[in-house]
């Protein structure tokens, strides 16, 4: 089962527990086929199926136990091919971990660059309140300079009096 599935059953148990219901039914209904098959009633087919196959309850809380195992082995296995190959090469090896290296500090270093900018509010009292203030000079905007921004604001208090 791939990883991306065993992560998903962690987090969807009623989906996980319908599955291995139905996986388990059929488990039986196989079982009590093969009792069929050979002659036995359908009722002692299926007491012998039930008896044979054990507690259902039981079995259901092991499969996703024996699933997280089989994904540890996995990984585990995966990691020990992994670094034996790197040991077998190396110049490959030393060449992945200073791309990982680069590749780690570059995006930790925009990301402290890019924070603050994007993220932080602004160090500023009711920073919701700034404005952004130009001209429109032949209908293009063009830049206040504080010049003008203080012309603006002394000809707007004489005009409220």
């Amino acid at each position: 089962m791939p990883l991306f599935r065993r992560i998903s059953n962690l987090f969807s148990r009623r989906d996980l527990d319908r599955e291995i219901d139905a996986e388990l039914q059929s488990h039986l209904q196989l079982r009590m086929d093969d009792n069929l098959a050979a002659g036995m009633h359908p009722d002692d087919a299926r007491r012998d199926a039930v008896l044979r196959f054990g507690n259902r309850t039981a079995l259901k809380e092991r499969v996703p136990e024996a699933d997280a195992a089989m994904a540890i082995e996995s990984l585990w296995a995966d990691v020990r091919c992994a670094l034996r190959r790197l040991r077998k090469s190396p110049g490959f090896a030393a060449t992945a971990t200073m791309i990982l290296a680069l590749g780690i500090g570059a995006s930790t270093a925009i990301f402290s660059a890019v924070s603050p900018i994007l993220f932080e509010p602004l160090p500023y009292p009711h920073p919701a309140r700034i404005m952004m203030i130009w001209d429109i000079f032949e209908g293009a905007h063009s830049d206040v300079t504080f010049h003008t921004y203080r012309e603006v604001l002394t000809r707007n208090r004489h005009s409220n009096r």
